[in-house]
């Protein structure tokens, strides 16, 4: 009885696979298909070009791509230009001669390199520069539409690909829309930006926010946290002109902390920074993982100061940041100093006249081998962001500029 019903149940489910000597048959069909183009290419005419054609039609909706080539060939020798015939085979019409599609990449590209290599190119990873510009090619800059970029950038550009204009991601070129109405994406979903504003409200995920030359992580509102950013792009244009070319964007992208409470700021400090090379109000994370610079944005009065600091320091890391060995950090405070204090000219006059009433800098001589900034300094000594080492202020007692 048993082998009876499972027989029954064989016969009956549709489930089941069809019997392997249904195989075959499969096969029969297709020598069958190949054997009926035979009988019909036997009776086409062989000078008849559109008949050939259409019988290439009908191989190659029955799956004979092989057969479809062989007669569209021979429509090529009965007509040499016949545009169907030359597509169904690859063909496209460059220049008023028939070329492979898979050649004619390389034809351009060939084409490509002698037309730039004549008016003076040349090709620096993947981008092709002029001579005059080689220099900066080869510090990681290329040209996207007559302005220098990095080249990690321009590979998104070159993807399609656009900045949000609020958040500065990379986003796909059909979003865009949606961006300039205020939206912001997070995940997969587009929201209201004071809806992100929510989510990004806490350390746990700050907004993280991408400019020209500094990522921004921050836990403002977004459009508090763009003000923020557009003065730190003003005080990088003092940078630039003090220790890099205003035209180009910085070598890489600095990481900027933006704390508004003194615990968290000092928080991070704790299990960040071994360097020394800090500033009250702002200092460059050494043992943080993306190197970034931390600035206590909520100091009463001083914040804007210590962000025009941060800006600076940031700047110099990214520029001399490999070249600069410890006992030259003073470098980089200079340059946070510099853009702090001293690039604005009221600004630059308010603190001259305060460091002149008090002698300027003691032991100028040795100024630069004993320079340090400690955090055991009173606030009042710190702001000065100008502090020989103790060591130099005995080394003349007799001389004017070394008496404390």
């Amino acid at each position: 009885m048993l082998p009876s019903l499972g027989l029954a149940l064989f016969l009956v489910s549709p489930a089941l696979p069809a019997p392997a000597a249904a195989t075959p048959a499969v096969t029969q069909d297709k020598a069958e298909l190949r054997k009926e183009f035979e009988d019909r290419l036997a009776k086409v005419d062989k000078k008849d070009a559109q008949a050939l054609f259409e019988l290439g039609l009908w191989a190659d909706g029955r799956g004979l791509g092989l057969e479809a080539k062989r007669v569209f060939r021979m429509v090529l020798d009965v007509e040499p230009d016949n545009k169907k015939a030359r597509e169904a085979l690859g063909y496209v019409l460059h220049e008023g001669e028939w070329v492979r599609e898979r050649d004619l990449a390389k034809l351009l590209k060939k084409k490509e390199e002698a037309e730039y290599k004549e008016k003076g190119y040349v090709k620096v990873k993947g981008a092709w520069v002029h001579k005059s510009e080689l220099a900066f090619a080869e510090m990681g800059f290329v040209k996207h539409e007559g302005q220098w970029v990095r080249l990690d950038d321009k590979k998104e550009l070159d993807k399609g690909r656009v900045r949000h204009p609020l958040t500065g991601d990379w986003i796909e070129a059909g979003d865009l829309e949606q961006a300039r109405s205020g939206k912001v994406q997070v995940g997969d979903k587009w929201v209201e930006a004071d809806k992100a504003d929510a989510l990004h409200a806490s350390w746990q995920d700050p907004w993280e926010l991408t400019f020209g030359d500094f990522t921004l992580m921050t836990v403002l509102p977004l459009d508090k946290a763009r003000e923020v950013a557009n003065e730190v792009e003003t005080t990088l244009l003092y940078a630039k002109k003090a220790i890099w070319n205003p035209e180009l964007p910085l070598p890489k992208r600095f990481r900027l902390r933006l704390y508004d409470t003194l615990d968290l700021y000092r928080g991070f400090g704790a299990q960040s920074d071994d360097t020394g090379m800090s500033a009250f109000g702002c200092f460059y994370a050494d043992r943080s993982s993306d190197g970034s610079i931390a600035v206590y944005y909520g100091a009463p009065n001083w914040g804007p100061y210590y962000l025009k600091h941060a800006a600076g320091l940031g700047a110099s890391m990214a520029v001399l940041g490999s070249k600069s060995r410890p006992s030259t950090n003073w470098i980089h405070t200079g340059v946070g100093s510099y853009c702090e204090r001293w690039s604005n000219k009221p600004h630059a006059q308010h603190f001259g006249r305060q460091y002149e009433s008090k002698g300027g800098v003691k032991a100028l001589r040795n100024f630069f081998e004993a320079f340090r900034i400690s955090p055991d300094d009173m606030d009042e000594t710190m702001q000065w962001n100008i502090l020989p080492g103790p060591d130099t202020w005995s080394a003349t007692p007799s001389s004017p500029m070394t008496s404390r």
